[in-house]
């Protein structure tokens, strides 16, 4: 068992705890170290304890010799019954020389050895027996020969206790090479005095080459178990120099030495470095012989792979294989120097001076491997003195020491010019040779020149005056700067520097001239200021020194300009237009602009025009009374003050709004175009006024949608026409039951400004006069941003016919929506069809469900609303109210307006609608208000906060036919106002025709029936079933008849081969209808609400939007009724 990477701390732990115990069975293991059993442990139980864990250490592998053995019998079997006798224990086998020795040495490549095969065992009692072993010998894995010890099989005599039989092999082992025995067999037999059966060595022939274990015989199979014979170490001495190359390896001789057993391994390296050879197993010290001049070294041992072993001992064991290096050093005397040097700013200038100093630090080394002996160090520009480094104070250079030796030297001038000194330094032993160090100190340079100018005179007031001006030049740096020494100077021409000297040490100086003549333009400038430098070299390198000015001014005068705005907190910038100056400039209220020194004349200046102001007054001071107009006169040295006050122009704003809504009005589903004109009209001021964020706050009524994208946002003035869309100044507005904002952006006195949109009635909007309202406001030019402190007039173009004017700054347009006489009605999706029958045609009139608005038309009619479906609506349209927050002003202006519904109406049940603004916009409270008799109004309906909405109006106002009036009021924290007032008729319900009947001829009907108003529709189809819709609608425009007389309509039928079916419906006046009345008795089931009635010849029967089904049941899966034969209804009138 291979334990080499299991072992933890150095020893492993085995159980020799069997899993499965039989009846007297154990684990034996033994161990062998240095020749000899030890640890020989048997283990009787499966139960783990102490004592059954083996605690190994100190070895790479072990062996379990026997797995089991039994007491009394053995785990083989002879033919069909186990075999019988006592008991013996085979410890161990291994293999030997002939001599019995176990094998520890042999020289790879030398003779083949002799083995022979050694088995320990013992008895249970001093008997006689026979013992003998056969099996297979392999090397290198290739089967060799057998082994066959019947030759030895004889008679022993054995006691208790350990005991040894050793079995030629009848091989000879080539030394180095794998060896093993396979197949195994060791045969045991007790040799019975009293017995004859199968004596040595008929027994021994009874048993070989066979699995025969006979009576009285123990027979141990080992199987295809290899044993392997340990190899003897292997050595390897390798001789190395450092440096690499200082010595022959063939020079030297490697010695390894054992003393047990006694044996020495020695030769000198001939090829290579290194001599390997087989040794024996033992501790070995190991040695060198070899020239001298060198320096010993110390061994380094690599066993296995494993880390190194550094000295001159290794112990080695069988399979072991070690390398060993020793490295020699040649002696080496050798000394080095490193010297170093600091510059001593000893004035602390940051630049070298003449006579400071510079430090040097010599240090000596041993950079050998031999101490040095009387040490010198010379420098060729100062002495160097020993300092330190002698640590055991032997005079000697020792390889750990570095000697410290220092001197100072004197800077030169010269070395300053140079910019650096260098020199060398040597260092010398009686042993090395000298070593050499040299070292460049760089010393700070500073060339430079300073400069001071002076003018005379120092004034000046004409042009033509001349300013002289003297250069004082001085050598300000550290090195000797040599000519050409010039000025440059910014204004003047003719500088000018002596030839003489031609160099300039440091702190010397020269003096140079130049002159300056005055021109117009330093007197406008009121001074001269010129910049002058002076430069020399140095070596070949220009030196510049800094500029020095001088100024020297005029006493011309000065012209100063205030500006003055009379609208507190105006920030208004106004440009100004100055006859002394090219430029323009600009103030704004509380600033001023002075000019630069002017020549004593005649000025003037102007204030440019600007937008939204005009000029109050333009006022000078005049001390001599000079000025006339425009002009300002300036004298010598005056300054003359002149303020220019300005005040803002008063804006305006104007809007109207219009619709293409016809007079006679439009259907629900209709589109609407609205036209708004914003302007900002002329006035007689002088000059032009502006107006900033103006905006336009419109509200549509409700059930009007705005159609995205239909909008436009044209600006026309006297420069031309711009398009805000599309310069993206103005952007879409947002409607969707809130105020559409129109941002317009600036615009000034002249522009006006177009805004159309689109917007769609909804098909649930009921008949009637729909309003809405709009507004513009603007900011003023003083005020903060959306401050809306301008608001528009409104005002009516004598050409729109839908404009109302709602005070002063409110305007509106109107849309009448009305309901087409011709269409379906409550008919709208009438069906008929075949009962299930057979029996006479019926005809269902019912809605077709998959039209939402013809249910909702059908079901609840024109004027009809249900609280669930407006819910319903109200969550699909997604709703919501943007209440925007706005500042509370002093003055605020409400606008409402309502809905004018279509009157003469039969609903009990109906909605008015109201739009609402403030300006400022706020939130809003609407109240809705009814009267009866057009002077008391009473409140109805919750409190709105919304813009657009509606008023409800349900039955408990509604009590009765009559008239009914109607009101809204909206109000603010700042304001209220009150709507007009509107009026609605309620009738009653147009009774369905009676005493109707058809009678029928070639290709011609007869219609009979009598109606309570002057006009009926009458419906025609040949299909089951069929939808009464204008397509199936016969008269057009609607019959009109006798009232409460009967009526006789023949029809002509466009085909006489087909069986067509009618169905009839009263209209008033006002367009309301009645219910339908069929050819036959119809049941029809009910939708949610409706109460459905049946009618036949001449009697009426509702049909609120159901139909009915071939296989006889109703819209809602009930079934029908069926009729008699003379048409009456069997069974009982359906309602919901």
């Amino acid at each position: 068992y291979d334990i080499t990477t299991d072992m933890a701390d150095g020893t492993f732990e085995y159980d020799l705890t069997l899993p499965n115990v039989e009846e007297n069975t154990k684990v034996v293991y033994v161990e062998e170290r240095k020749d000899l059993l030890v640890e020989v442990k048997e283990v009787f139980n499966d139960t783990v304890v102490d004592e059954d864990i083996l605690t190994i250490y100190d070895l790479d592998h072990f062996s379990v010799y026997l797995s089991a053995i039994l007491e009394t019998d053995f785990p083989y079997f002879c033919g069909d019954s186990p075999c019988t006798a006592k008991e013996v224990k085979i410890f161990n086998m291994e293999i030997v020389d002939s001599n019995g020795d176990p094998i520890s040495y042999c020289n790879s490549g030398g003779p083949a050895i002799p083995i022979d095969i050694k088995v320990t065992y013992q008895v249970e009692a001093s008997n006689r027996y026979s013992i003998f072993i056969e099996g297979e010998i392999y090397q290198d894995g290739v089967p060799m020969t057998r082994i066959d010890s019947r030759d030895s099989c004889a008679d022993y005599m054995a006691s208790t206790g350990l005991t040894s039989e050793y079995f030629d092999a009848g091989f000879d082992w080539n030394c180095g090479k794998d060896i093993s025995i396979r197949n195994l067999k060791i045969s045991w037999y007790q040799n019975d005095p009293s017995t004859s059966d199968f004596p040595a060595p008929d027994y021994c022939d009874a048993v070989f080459y066979t699995q025969n274990c006979p009576v009285v015989s123990k027979c141990f199979f080992f199987g295809e178990t290899d044993y392997f014979v340990p190899l003897p170490p292997v050595l390897t001495l390798v001789k190395e120099f450092e440096p690499e190359g200082s010595g022959l390896p063939s020079d030297w001789t490697l010695i390894a030495s054992s003393i047990d057993p006694e044996y020495e391994f020695r030769d000198n390296p001939i090829v290579g470095n290194s001599l390997t050879g087989v040794v024996p197993p033992g501790t070995y010290t190991l040695l060198e012989e070899g020239p001298s001049g060198y320096l010993p070294g110390d061994w380094s041992c690599i066993k296995n792979d494993e880390p190194a072993i550094i000295g001159n001992t290794i112990t080695l064991d069988y399979e072991d294989s070690a390398t060993c290096t020793i490295i020699n050093t040649k002696q080496n005397p050798l000394i080095g120097i490193v010297k170093s040097g600091v510059f001593n700013d000893e004035n602390a200038d940051g630049y070298a001076d003449a006579g400071e100093t510079i430090s040097y630090t010599f240090e000596v080394s041993n950079e050998g491997n031999v101490s040095l002996t009387t040490i010198t160090v010379l420098d060729d520009l100062c002495t160097p003195s020993y300092v330190s480094g002698d640590t055991d104070l032997d005079v000697e250079l020792d390889l750990d020491e570095t000697w410290v030796y220092e001197c100072d030297y004197d800077v030169t001038q010269d070395d300053i010019d140079a910019g650096s000194v260098y020199n060398e330094a040597t260092a010398d032993s009686d042993e090395s040779e000298p070593a050499t160090d040299d070292h460049t100190e760089d010393l700070p340079q500073n060339g430079e020149l300073s400069i001071v100018k002076e003018a005379t005179p120092s004034t000046y007031d004409e042009v033509g005056d001349v300013i002289s001006y003297s250069f004082l030049v001085t050598n300000s740096g550290n090195v000797t700067l040599v000519a050409p020494f010039t000025i440059t100077d910014d204004k003047a021409i003719d500088e000018a520097c002596p030839a003489t000297p031609t160099s300039l040490a440091p702190g010397e100086s020269i003096t140079c001239t130049a002159s300056y003549t005055i021109e117009q333009g330093d007197l406008d400038a009121g001074s001269v200021t010129n910049i002058a430098s002076a430069r020399g070299y140095f070596e070949e390198v220009l030196v510049n020194s800094p500029t020095d000015t001088e100024t020297v001014t005029s006493v011309a005068g000065k012209i100063i300009i205030q500006k003055q705005v009379l609208s507190e907190g105006s920030t208004q910038s106004f440009e100004f237009d100055p006859s002394w100056s090219e430029e323009n400039f600009s103030l704004s209220d509380g600033e001023e602009e002075i000019s630069d020194w002017l020549v004593p004349s005649i000025y003037s200046i102007s204030e440019l025009s600007t937008a939204g102001w005009y000029l109050e007054e333009r006022y000078c001071n005049d001390p001599l009374g000079n000025n006339v107009g425009d002009n300002i006169i300036i004298g010598e040295n005056e300054i003359e003050i002149c303020v220019f006050t300005n005040d803002v122009i008063l804006a305006m704003l104007e809007i109207t709004k219009d619709n293409d809504s016809p007079i006679e009005g439009l259907l629900t589903g209709s589109s609407v175009l609205y036209t708004l004109t914003i302007e900002a009209p002329s006035d007689e001021k002088e000059g032009t006024y502006l107006i900033n964020n103006v905006k336009v706050f419109d509200i549509l009524p409700e059930g009007f949608e705005y159609m995205s994208g239909t909008w436009t946002a044209i600006l026309e003035n006297s420069e031309g026409t711009k398009d805000l869309k599309a310069l993206g100044i103005t952007g879409e507005p947002e409607y969707n039951g809130t105020p559409g904002e129109w941002d317009l952006g600036d615009l000034k006195e002249g522009d006006i400004v177009t805004l159309t949109y689109v917007a769609k009635i909804n098909l649930l909007n009921e008949p009637g006069t729909y309003k809405d309202l709009v507004f513009v406001q603007g900011d003023s030019i003083l005020v903060p941003e959306d401050t809306g402190d301008v608001w528009g007039i409104s005002h009516n173009d004598p050409g729109y016919l839908n404009t109302e004017v709602l005070g002063e700054n409110f305007v509106g347009t109107k849309v009448l929506i009305i309901e087409p006489m011709e269409e379906a009605g409550e008919v709208l999706g009438a069906a008929i069809e075949l009962p299930a029958t057979g029996a006479e045609t019926y005809i269902t009139l019912g809605a077709l469900i998959s039209m939402i608005l013809g249910f909702v038309l059908i079901l609840f009619g024109k004027k009809r609303k249900i609280s669930v479906l407006l819910i319903a609506l109200l969550v699909s349209l997604g709703l919501f109210i943007l209440i925007k927050p706005a500042e509370i002003y002093a003055q605020t202006k409400v606008g409402i307006r309502l809905e004018e519904p279509k009157t003469g109406i039969t609903d009990r049940e109906f909605e008015i609608t109201y739009v609402a603004l403030s300006i400022p916009i706020q939130t809003l409270t609407v109240q809705c208000q009814y009267s009866t008799d057009g002077t008391t109004f009473i409140d109805f309906d919750i409190p709105k906060t919304t813009n657009s909405g509606n008023c409800k109006v349900n039955e408990s106002i509604i009590t009765g036919s009559g008239t009914y009036y109607f009101q809204a009021t909206a109000s603010t924290s700042g304001g209220s106002a009150e709507s007009e007032k509107v009026t609605v008729k309620i009738l009653d319900v147009p009774s369905p025709v009676t005493e109707y009947s058809k009678t029928e001829a070639t290709c011609l009907y007869t219609l009979k029936f009598k109606s309570s108003t002057s006009k009926v529709q009458i419906f025609r189809s040949d299909k089951q079933p069929f939808t009464a819709d204008d397509s199936t609608l016969i008269t057009k425009p609607s019959l009109s008849v006798v009232p409460n007389v009967l009526t006789t309509y023949p029809d002509t039928v466009p085909d006489c081969d087909k069986e067509y079916y009618y169905a009839i419906r009263a209209v008033d006046e006002f367009n309301n209808v009645s219910t339908m009345v069929t050819d036959d008795i119809v049941t029809i089931i009910p939708g949610e609400t409706t109460t459905t009635e049946t009618t036949t010849g001449g009697e009426t029967g509702e049909v609120e939007g159901e139909t009915t089904d071939e296989d006889g049941t109703g819209g809602n899966g009930e079934e029908q009724q069926e009729e008699d034969d003379n048409g009456e209804v069997a069974g009982e009138e359906t309602t919901s």
